[in-house]
């Protein structure tokens, strides 16, 4: 159901200020790419 996927992050990033955000954003890429390196 996407478009309950997009509801919910509409709504978190109406809660969530810009550069949180793009904290949080910097800090899935580095997961990732953590991952697919030990992996």
């Amino acid at each position: 159901m996407p478009e309950a996927r997009d509801v919910l992050a509409q709504k978190h990033l109406s809660e969530v200020s810009k550069d949180e955000f793009a904290t949080y954003l910097q800090v899935q890429l580095l997961t990732l790419q953590l991952n697919e390196a030990f992996s």
